[in-house]
Protein backbone atom coordinates (compact mmCIF):
# COMPACT_ATOMS: atom_id res chain seq x y z
CA UNK A 1 0.00 0.00 0.00
CA UNK A 2 2.81 2.40 0.47
CA UNK A 3 2.86 5.17 -1.65
CA UNK A 4 6.53 6.32 -3.10
CA UNK A 5 5.23 10.02 -2.82
CA UNK A 6 3.50 10.78 -0.08
CA UNK A 7 4.33 13.08 2.20
CA UNK A 8 2.38 12.77 6.09
CA UNK A 9 2.16 16.75 7.70
CA UNK A 10 1.89 16.58 11.51
CA UNK A 11 0.80 20.69 12.54
CA UNK A 12 1.17 21.67 15.41
CA UNK A 13 -1.53 23.15 17.32
CA UNK A 14 -3.31 19.84 17.53
CA UNK A 15 -2.83 17.52 20.65
CA UNK A 16 -0.90 14.05 20.37
CA UNK A 17 -4.28 12.56 21.41
CA UNK A 18 -6.29 13.75 18.26
CA UNK A 19 -3.27 12.97 15.92
CA UNK A 20 -3.29 9.41 16.56
CA UNK A 21 -7.01 9.41 16.71
CA UNK A 22 -7.00 10.47 13.31
CA UNK A 23 -4.47 8.46 11.70
CA UNK A 24 -6.45 5.47 13.18
CA UNK A 25 -9.00 5.82 11.30
CA UNK A 26 -7.35 6.75 8.00
CA UNK A 27 -5.13 3.68 8.91
CA UNK A 28 -8.38 1.68 9.39
CA UNK A 29 -9.90 2.36 6.21
CA UNK A 30 -6.37 1.53 4.46
CA UNK A 31 -6.35 -1.99 5.56
CA UNK A 32 -4.00 -4.10 3.21
CA UNK A 33 -5.18 -6.94 1.28
CA UNK A 34 -5.19 -9.43 4.11
CA UNK A 35 -7.36 -7.00 5.94
CA UNK A 36 -4.41 -6.70 8.42
CA UNK A 37 -4.36 -3.32 10.48
CA UNK A 38 -1.30 -1.09 8.55
CA UNK A 39 1.32 1.42 10.55
CA UNK A 40 1.50 4.98 9.33
CA UNK A 41 5.91 3.88 7.58
CA UNK A 42 3.82 1.59 5.32
CA UNK A 43 1.55 4.38 3.65
CA UNK A 44 4.02 7.12 3.84
CA UNK A 45 7.52 7.63 3.34
CA UNK A 46 8.04 10.98 4.74
CA UNK A 47 6.50 12.62 7.79
CA UNK A 48 7.15 16.34 7.97
CA UNK A 49 6.57 17.66 11.44
CA UNK A 50 7.29 20.44 14.00
CA UNK A 51 7.14 20.97 17.90
CA UNK A 52 6.29 18.42 20.18
CA UNK A 53 4.33 16.31 16.61
CA UNK A 54 7.97 15.52 15.82
CA UNK A 55 7.98 13.18 18.45
CA UNK A 56 4.90 11.62 16.73
CA UNK A 57 7.05 11.71 13.72
CA UNK A 58 10.39 9.91 15.26
CA UNK A 59 7.88 7.14 16.43
CA UNK A 60 6.02 6.55 13.40
CA UNK A 61 8.59 7.11 10.48
CA UNK A 62 11.91 6.31 12.14
CA UNK A 63 10.81 3.85 14.83
CA UNK A 64 8.09 2.18 12.83
CA UNK A 65 5.58 2.84 15.89
CA UNK A 66 2.12 1.60 15.81
CA UNK A 67 -0.64 4.18 16.75
CA UNK A 68 -0.84 1.69 20.08
CA UNK A 69 2.67 2.27 20.33
CA UNK A 70 2.39 5.88 20.12
CA UNK A 71 0.07 6.13 22.42
CA UNK A 72 1.66 4.60 25.01
CA UNK A 73 4.63 6.14 25.31
CA UNK A 74 2.80 9.39 24.95
CA UNK A 75 1.17 8.00 28.32
CA UNK A 76 4.39 6.87 29.94
CA UNK A 77 5.96 11.03 29.26
CA UNK A 78 2.67 11.92 30.99
CA UNK A 79 3.28 10.18 33.81
CA UNK A 80 6.96 10.34 34.41
CA UNK A 81 6.18 13.94 34.93
CA UNK A 82 4.15 16.11 37.71
CA UNK A 83 1.58 17.60 35.08
CA UNK A 84 0.56 21.03 36.14
CA UNK A 85 -2.41 22.46 34.95
CA UNK A 86 -0.72 25.19 32.89
CA UNK A 87 2.22 22.93 31.38
CA UNK A 88 1.48 22.35 27.23
CA UNK A 89 2.05 19.39 25.47
CA UNK A 90 5.39 21.04 24.77
CA UNK A 91 6.89 21.50 28.55
CA UNK A 92 5.65 18.25 29.75
CA UNK A 93 7.46 16.18 26.16
CA UNK A 94 10.59 18.66 27.28
CA UNK A 95 10.47 17.51 30.63
CA UNK A 96 10.12 13.85 30.59
CA UNK A 97 12.92 13.34 27.11
CA UNK A 98 15.53 15.32 29.73
CA UNK A 99 15.06 12.71 31.71
CA UNK A 100 14.89 9.50 30.00
CA UNK A 101 17.51 6.68 31.59
CA UNK A 102 21.16 6.97 30.27
CA UNK A 103 21.17 3.54 29.12
CA UNK A 104 17.67 4.36 26.56
CA UNK A 105 18.59 2.61 23.17
CA UNK A 106 17.05 5.98 21.99
CA UNK A 107 20.10 7.47 23.00
CA UNK A 108 22.32 5.04 21.24
CA UNK A 109 24.64 6.62 18.58
CA UNK A 110 24.25 3.14 16.55
CA UNK A 111 20.88 4.06 15.95
CA UNK A 112 20.88 7.83 14.15
CA UNK A 113 18.04 9.75 13.23
CA UNK A 114 18.10 11.80 10.09
CA UNK A 115 16.72 15.72 10.55
CA UNK A 116 16.26 18.27 8.11
CA UNK A 117 15.09 21.70 8.40
CA UNK A 118 12.57 23.93 6.25
CA UNK A 119 12.66 27.31 6.93
CA UNK A 120 9.65 29.47 7.05
CA UNK A 121 9.11 33.09 6.25
CA UNK A 122 8.18 34.97 9.28
CA UNK A 123 5.17 37.58 6.96
CA UNK A 124 3.56 37.53 3.95
CA UNK A 125 5.96 40.12 2.37
CA UNK A 126 8.98 37.46 2.82
CA UNK A 127 7.38 35.56 -0.29
CA UNK A 128 7.47 31.99 0.03
CA UNK A 129 11.01 31.95 -2.11
CA UNK A 130 12.56 32.08 2.13
CA UNK A 131 11.08 28.26 2.11
CA UNK A 132 14.19 26.29 1.91
CA UNK A 133 13.62 23.15 -0.24
CA UNK A 134 15.45 21.08 -0.94
CA UNK A 135 16.55 22.30 -4.32
CA UNK A 136 18.36 25.56 -2.79
CA UNK A 137 18.95 24.52 0.60
CA UNK A 138 22.50 24.02 2.51
CA UNK A 139 23.69 20.47 3.14
CA UNK A 140 24.75 21.70 6.18
CA UNK A 141 21.15 21.62 7.30
CA UNK A 142 20.91 17.70 7.50
CA UNK A 143 22.51 16.47 10.55
CA UNK A 144 22.34 13.09 11.92
CA UNK A 145 20.85 12.70 16.00
CA UNK A 146 20.62 10.32 18.47
CA UNK A 147 16.58 9.45 18.06
CA UNK A 148 16.43 10.93 21.59
CA UNK A 149 18.34 14.27 20.43
CA UNK A 150 16.35 14.12 17.27
CA UNK A 151 13.00 14.49 19.39
CA UNK A 152 14.59 17.18 21.55
CA UNK A 153 15.72 18.95 18.43
CA UNK A 154 11.97 19.37 17.09
CA UNK A 155 11.51 21.38 20.63
CA UNK A 156 14.05 23.34 20.39
CA UNK A 157 14.85 24.97 16.93
CA UNK A 158 16.94 27.78 18.15
CA UNK A 159 20.18 26.08 19.84
CA UNK A 160 21.97 26.93 16.65
CA UNK A 161 22.45 30.29 16.21
CA UNK A 162 22.42 29.73 12.69
CA UNK A 163 18.81 29.64 12.42
CA UNK A 164 16.65 32.59 12.08
CA UNK A 165 13.49 31.58 11.46
CA UNK A 166 10.71 28.90 12.55
CA UNK A 167 10.84 25.79 11.04
CA UNK A 168 9.20 22.49 10.86
CA UNK A 169 11.30 19.57 11.13
CA UNK A 170 11.22 16.91 8.22
CA UNK A 171 12.16 13.26 9.97
CA UNK A 172 12.47 10.30 8.34
CA UNK A 173 14.55 6.91 8.34
CA UNK A 174 16.05 7.30 4.80
CA UNK A 175 17.75 10.04 2.68
CA UNK A 176 14.96 12.11 1.19
CA UNK A 177 15.30 13.03 -2.57
CA UNK A 178 14.59 16.17 -4.37
CA UNK A 179 11.59 14.86 -5.97
CA UNK A 180 9.90 13.44 -3.26
CA UNK A 181 9.79 17.04 -1.75
CA UNK A 182 8.42 18.40 -4.78
CA UNK A 183 6.84 16.10 -6.96
CA UNK A 184 4.71 14.05 -4.37
CA UNK A 185 1.24 12.99 -5.46
CA UNK A 186 -0.64 12.86 -2.07
CA UNK A 187 -0.13 15.31 0.83
CA UNK A 188 -2.01 14.52 3.93
CA UNK A 189 -2.50 17.79 6.36
CA UNK A 190 -3.23 16.86 9.57
CA UNK A 191 -3.54 20.55 11.60
CA UNK A 192 -5.74 22.82 13.54
CA UNK A 193 -6.94 26.34 12.19
CA UNK A 194 -4.71 28.66 13.07
CA UNK A 195 -6.22 31.31 15.46
CA UNK A 196 -3.96 34.58 14.40
CA UNK A 197 -3.25 35.79 11.08
CA UNK A 198 0.55 35.43 11.55
CA UNK A 199 0.28 31.79 12.27
CA UNK A 200 -2.23 31.52 9.11
CA UNK A 201 0.74 32.56 6.80
CA UNK A 202 3.06 30.20 8.37
CA UNK A 203 1.23 27.73 7.75
CA UNK A 204 0.01 28.33 4.18
CA UNK A 205 3.87 28.82 3.88
CA UNK A 206 5.08 25.43 5.20
CA UNK A 207 2.68 23.47 2.95
CA UNK A 208 3.61 25.72 0.09
CA UNK A 209 6.08 23.71 -1.95
CA UNK A 210 4.78 20.06 -0.57
CA UNK A 211 1.69 21.13 -2.46
CA UNK A 212 3.13 21.80 -6.24
CA UNK A 213 2.43 18.94 -8.45
CA UNK A 214 0.31 16.65 -5.92
CA UNK A 215 -2.81 14.21 -7.44
CA UNK A 216 -4.54 16.19 -4.48
CA UNK A 217 -3.92 17.80 -1.13
CA UNK A 218 -6.00 16.47 2.23
CA UNK A 219 -6.31 19.49 4.63
CA UNK A 220 -8.08 17.90 7.69
CA UNK A 221 -8.86 21.22 10.32
CA UNK A 222 -9.32 19.60 13.70
CA UNK A 223 -10.86 22.87 15.68
CA UNK A 224 -11.87 22.42 19.50
CA UNK A 225 -14.22 21.75 20.73
CA UNK A 226 -15.78 19.71 17.78
CA UNK A 227 -14.69 16.03 18.64
CA UNK A 228 -16.27 14.29 15.65
CA UNK A 229 -12.76 13.08 14.38
CA UNK A 230 -14.23 10.58 11.64
CA UNK A 231 -16.34 13.20 10.52
CA UNK A 232 -13.80 15.22 9.36
CA UNK A 233 -11.72 12.99 7.35
CA UNK A 234 -14.22 10.89 5.80
CA UNK A 235 -14.40 12.16 2.71
CA UNK A 236 -10.30 12.34 2.79
CA UNK A 237 -9.93 8.93 3.83
CA UNK A 238 -12.40 7.85 0.58
CA UNK A 239 -10.29 9.96 -1.54
CA UNK A 240 -6.66 8.21 -0.45
CA UNK A 241 -8.09 4.79 -0.77
CA UNK A 242 -9.16 5.52 -4.03
CA UNK A 243 -5.88 6.08 -5.05
CA UNK A 244 -3.63 4.30 -3.26
CA UNK A 245 -5.34 1.01 -3.78
CA UNK A 246 -3.65 0.05 -6.85
CA UNK A 247 -0.45 0.28 -4.82
CA UNK A 248 0.88 -2.95 -3.19
CA UNK A 249 3.00 -3.12 -0.14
Amino acid sequence: MKHPRAVLVLGEGISAVDILDILEHLLWRLKDKRGEMLKVCDIFPLICAGGSAGILAILLGRLEKSVEDCRAFIAEIERSEEVLPSWTAWSIANRALASIDTRSPLRDPAKPCKVRFIWMPRSASEGANHLVSYHNHDDKNEENFTILQAMQKCLHPRQRSSMEYPFKAMVDEVKITRDQLHGNQVCISIKTRAKRAQEAISDQFAVHDLRNGHEFHISIDLEPPDRDIAGYIEDAAEKLVKIMSNNSI
